[in-house]
């Protein structure tokens, strides 16, 4: 077994195991494969991350399925001016967390997520390209699969995801088809 410490403060430990670690994360493979102390201490921190952002990884590894959706989890916003989903948030933090771990399987088990819950709801992943463009590369699939649900239920971002004041519909997709530095 493996102690993996998440958070800031008030750091959270979770006990798994480091075939599973190994399997999952290229991060976790050369920490606990090389002559590191993370491997001889059993131990390996991550001081940076949310552990409940985490606590979707450990289930993901035993299981191979994400578990996001949460009881109340759509509701209107705090300006009573639309609808937000909570779980876009978390299967978006974890999408990161999957990146700095580098862990292909997670990644691909939440996109699997996420077309399914999109499939299932009809309706745009609000929030989610303002945390997984700055984190990924120009030719990540994650930002295709936005722009592609972007294009599906376009009608509603222009009335609901764009500012009042701003750009157009087509300049936004064009913009996020970009890479952040080409902006």
């Amino acid at each position: 077994m493996i102690t993996v410490g998440v958070g800031p403060e008030d750091v959270q430990t979770f006990d798994v195991h480091e075939d599973l670690l190994k399997r999952h994360s290229e991060f976790f493979r050369a920490a606990l494969s090389r002559d590191w102390k993370e491997k001889e201490e059993r131990c390996v921190k991550l001081p940076e991350d949310d552990p409940e952002t985490f606590k979707l990884f450990v289930p993901f590894a035993y299981t191979g399925k994400v578990f996001s959706a949460r009881e109340n989890d759509f509701r209107q916003n705090e300006y009573g001016t639309g609808h937000t989903d909570r779980e876009y948030r978390r299967i978006s933090t974890a999408w990161e967390l999957a990146d700095k771990v580098a862990s292909t399987s997670f990644k691909d088990a939440l996109v699997n997520t996420l077309v399914a819950k999109v499939t299932r709801t009809a309706r745009y992943p609000m929030g989610m390209q303002d945390t997984i463009y700055p984190v990924s590369q120009a030719q990540a699939g994650i930002r295709k699969l936005l722009v592609d649900i972007a294009v599906q239920y376009g009608s509603g971002l222009t009335r609901t995801f764009l500012p009042k004041k701003g750009p157009s519909a087509h300049s936004w997709l064009i913009s996020h088809s970009r890479s952040p530095r080409s902006r």
